[in-house]
């Protein structure tokens, strides 16, 4: 196979990889908040504060993974 044929394989699945990878963090997330709003420890409520940003750092990690930003 040609090395720019592979080159344009990975620029394409990279782009998928983050856009999955993307959306399984907003899965997991929001699994997370129905989990500890549903739990009857009221302690555990606590963690919905943080979910969000937590959520934003995460994601700006997921953004680069085909090595360009956006």
């Amino acid at each position: 196979m040609e090395e720019n044929t592979k080159q344009k394989l990975k620029q394409e699945g990279l782009k998928y990889a983050e856009t999955l990878t993307a959306e399984s963090v907003d899965c997991i997330f929001n699994l997370l908040e129905i989990i500890i709003k549903d739990s009857e420890n009221k302690i555990d409520d606590m963690l919905l504060s943080v979910l969000e940003p937590l959520k934003a750092i995460i994601l700006q990690y997921v953004d680069k993974i085909d090595g360009v930003q956006g």
